[in-house]
């Protein structure tokens, strides 16, 4: 009688993990048909975005300063997968004077490719809906039905090929609405401060292209405030010109493996620049020297957590120690 009942259990659980594994297999079919994830190999949207700095607010009660990205694009290859993002964006020099144009340069652009191992970098691909539906059908995705703040949600949870320092695999969760449209993206990465921050990514006022269904409004948040935003004017799949959209700008030496803010700018003419950029709660300068036009840039940098007025301290001090030259 024992050997009869346990039988049955384990028949019963068989026929639940299938089930579950139908509906999972369901639930993605419906959404990326909706979506017009069949098919998509690549994509490129373009509008305006914004990025906030993690962990360099005035107090806890104020969310992350933001700086504006503008003609923001970005391109998106599966097969590989890599992507590349570039914007404009009006720096001000720590010297003061008026804003100029960063356009171009390694710090308005953003390359991730099949060698940027690390989460921080890869889950920008794969917190995408489109990403996050290629993902979930190629890495066994389970479902359950979950209410949020009143509404219905089809919730997708896949574990990514790529592993965390303490070898488990990260986790990424996905909500899909009762329009088979993904909805929120949900993901954790290590932080110094935050520990296993959560990386949440909502998509909103979604538009139609050919069958393609793209966000009209991007907002991820870390450590609780948004860090970035983006209002997508347009988006396109498979793109005849993406190997175009994908290589970078001819002349960079230096191509950051992560999302970028300027607050620095070009100063002491061409010989001299300075560059201030955001990663995690970090400050990094980067100050490339030369004495004379043609000769190889001595590189001094500080990766030190540093406000605004420390940075202006920091370049006064290499100034009066002459390890930086005048323009003249």
């Amino acid at each position: 009688m024992l050997r009869k009942w346990l039988a049955a259990m384990v028949m019963l659980g068989l026929a639940v993990s299938a089930a579950s594994a139908q509906d999972a297999r369901t639930v993605l079919a419906n959404a990326s048909k909706a979506m017009g994830v069949d098919g998509l190999n690549s994509i490129y949207f373009y509008g305006t975005a914004q990025a906030g700095n993690l962990g360099q607010n005035n107090n806890a009660n104020q969310p992350w300063p933001m700086a504006a990205q503008n003609d923001y694009v970005r391109a998106i290859d599966f097969s590989q997968p890599a992507s590349r993002a570039t914007w404009a964006s009006y720096a001000v020099p720590v010297t003061g004077g008026r804003a100029t144009l960063a356009q171009g340069t390694p710090q308005t652009q953003q390359l991730i490719t099949p060698q940027s191992q690390g989460w921080g970098n890869q889950l920008e691909i794969w917190v995408t809906p489109w990403g996050f539906l290629k993902g979930a059908a190629a890495n066994n995705a389970t479902v359950k039905a979950q209410n949020v703040d009143g509404r219905r949600y089809q919730v997708l949870t896949w574990n990514s090929p790529v592993k965390s320092p303490g070898g488990q695999a990260y986790r990424l969760v996905g909500y899909i609405n009762n329009q088979n449209l993904v909805e929120r993206v949900q993901t954790w990465v290590e932080n110094p401060i935050f520990g296993d921050m959560l990386v949440e990514t909502d998509y909103s006022n979604y538009r139609d292209n050919n069958g393609l269904k793209f966000p009209a409004t991007i907002v991820q948040k870390r450590g609780g405030w948004p860090t970035f935003e983006a209002y997508v004017l347009g988006a396109h799949a498979n793109p005849s010109n993406l190997q175009a959209l994908m290589t970078p700008t001819p002349g960079s030496s230096i191509q950051r493996q992560i999302r970028m803010a300027t607050i620095g700018g070009v100063a002491h003419g061409t010989r001299s620049r300075t560059r201030l950029m955001v990663c995690s709660r970090y400050f990094r300068i980067v100050r490339l020297v030369s004495r004379k036009a043609s000769a190889r840039p001595r590189r001094i940098r500080t990766e030190t957590p540093m406000s605004v007025s420390q940075t202006i301290v920091f370049h006064r001090t290499l100034r009066k120690s002459r390890l930086v030259t005048s323009s003249q």
